[in-house]
Protein backbone atom coordinates (compact mmCIF):
# COMPACT_ATOMS: atom_id res chain seq x y z
CA UNK A 1 0.00 0.00 0.00
CA UNK A 2 1.22 3.61 -0.24
CA UNK A 3 1.92 6.40 2.29
CA UNK A 4 3.47 9.51 2.27
CA UNK A 5 6.60 10.05 4.01
CA UNK A 6 8.33 13.64 5.08
CA UNK A 7 11.75 12.26 4.49
CA UNK A 8 12.85 15.48 6.13
CA UNK A 9 12.12 19.71 6.10
CA UNK A 10 10.46 20.09 2.65
CA UNK A 11 11.17 16.26 1.41
CA UNK A 12 8.22 14.84 0.91
CA UNK A 13 8.00 10.84 -0.79
CA UNK A 14 5.36 8.24 -1.81
CA UNK A 15 6.93 5.01 -0.55
CA UNK A 16 5.09 1.56 -0.32
CA UNK A 17 4.63 -0.02 2.70
CA UNK A 18 3.16 -3.27 4.34
CA UNK A 19 -0.40 -3.90 4.66
CA UNK A 20 -0.96 -3.82 8.51
CA UNK A 21 -2.50 -7.39 9.73
CA UNK A 22 -5.32 -6.84 12.75
CA UNK A 23 -3.75 -7.50 15.40
CA UNK A 24 -5.80 -8.55 18.25
CA UNK A 25 -9.86 -9.54 19.07
CA UNK A 26 -11.01 -6.27 20.23
CA UNK A 27 -9.41 -4.47 16.87
CA UNK A 28 -10.43 -3.28 13.64
CA UNK A 29 -8.18 -2.65 10.10
CA UNK A 30 -9.83 0.70 8.48
CA UNK A 31 -8.73 0.55 4.58
CA UNK A 32 -8.11 4.22 4.18
CA UNK A 33 -9.98 6.07 1.43
CA UNK A 34 -8.95 9.50 1.96
CA UNK A 35 -6.84 11.42 4.16
CA UNK A 36 -6.26 15.11 5.17
CA UNK A 37 -3.83 16.93 5.88
CA UNK A 38 -4.05 19.15 9.06
CA UNK A 39 -2.04 22.03 10.19
CA UNK A 40 0.24 19.98 12.31
CA UNK A 41 1.44 18.09 9.32
CA UNK A 42 2.35 21.03 7.33
CA UNK A 43 4.55 21.88 10.12
CA UNK A 44 6.54 19.25 10.17
CA UNK A 45 6.76 19.35 6.24
CA UNK A 46 8.04 22.78 6.12
CA UNK A 47 10.20 21.75 9.55
CA UNK A 48 9.05 24.35 12.07
CA UNK A 49 8.01 21.41 14.14
CA UNK A 50 10.48 21.51 17.21
CA UNK A 51 9.40 18.11 18.53
CA UNK A 52 9.04 15.94 15.36
CA UNK A 53 11.34 13.37 14.26
CA UNK A 54 11.78 12.60 10.82
CA UNK A 55 10.59 9.90 8.79
CA UNK A 56 7.33 10.56 9.63
CA UNK A 57 4.11 9.13 7.75
CA UNK A 58 1.54 12.01 7.69
CA UNK A 59 -2.19 12.30 7.30
CA UNK A 60 -3.62 11.02 10.58
CA UNK A 61 -7.10 12.82 9.39
CA UNK A 62 -8.56 9.95 7.70
CA UNK A 63 -11.88 8.64 5.97
CA UNK A 64 -12.02 4.87 5.14
CA UNK A 65 -13.77 1.77 4.98
CA UNK A 66 -13.97 -1.32 7.65
CA UNK A 67 -11.45 -3.88 5.78
CA UNK A 68 -11.74 -6.25 8.67
CA UNK A 69 -13.33 -6.66 12.65
CA UNK A 70 -11.93 -8.86 15.20
CA UNK A 71 -13.60 -11.57 16.91
CA UNK A 72 -14.99 -9.77 19.72
CA UNK A 73 -16.32 -6.39 17.69
CA UNK A 74 -20.00 -6.64 17.66
CA UNK A 75 -20.86 -2.97 16.40
CA UNK A 76 -18.76 -2.78 13.29
CA UNK A 77 -19.05 -5.01 10.07
CA UNK A 78 -16.90 -6.12 7.02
Amino acid sequence: MKAVRIAGPRHLEIIDVEKPVLSGKNNVLVRMTSAGICGSDVSIYQGTNAIVTYPRIIGHEMVGVVDKVGTDVLRLKE
